[in-house]
């Protein structure tokens, strides 16, 4: 019997534009990996910097409007909950048991 892997969800607050600029990145480190040239590093770093920027501001606005969403809809508490436990689920309340 064979385990079929499980399909990650897309991630709500990521477009086909965020989706684009981490295939690039993926291909310029690829690409850095193979020739392991100084300037196929720099154009990898370059791109690494990009797209981790223009990620954080679209789930920063995503977040934005979710949240303005909750409170124009004051109604649906239970997406609010989901998404936060979602987020801490384990990362959070797990480490500060184990540090206690």
């Amino acid at each position: 019997m064979t385990k079929q892997k499980k399909k990650k969800k897309n991630n709500e607050c990521f477009d086909a534009e965020c989706e684009e600029l981490i295939r690039k990145k993926k291909e310029a480190r690829l690409k850095w990996k193979r020739t392991k040239l100084e300037c196929n590093r720099v154009n990898y770093k370059e791109s690494r910097k990009i797209t981790t920027k223009i990620l954080r501001r679209e789930k920063t606005e995503w977040i934005e409007n979710f949240l303005e969403n909750l409170e124009n809809e004051n109604k649906n508490h239970s997406k609010l909950y989901q998404y936060f436990t979602k987020q801490n689920s384990s990362k959070t309340f797990n480490n500060k048991e184990n540090s206690e």
